[in-house]
């Protein structure tokens, strides 16, 4: 399941893109300046920050919730 978050220009430079790609939360940034690109891309795993949100929120309503949208994330 592929699902974009948010993109969007950095200034007159680069651009950046955040999105859920083959079970990850993907970051990617690219920047251009005089001649020289770099771009970056951070994975983490869609598990990982399920459970981190998890972690974050107490209760248990939203573990059952946040357990299907990882169940979902996975189709």
């Amino acid at each position: 399941m592929e699902k974009d978050i948010v993109d969007g220009q950095i200034g007159e430079i680069g651009s950046y893109d955040v999105e859920f790609k083959e079970g990850k939360l993907v970051a990617k940034i690219g920047l251009e300046k005089v001649g020289l690109g770099v771009n970056l891309q951070v994975s983490i795993n869609s598990d990982a920050v399920i459970e981190a949100i998890k972690k974050a929120i107490p209760g248990q309503i939203d573990d059952a919730i946040l357990s299907l949208l990882q169940t979902a994330l996975k189709s």
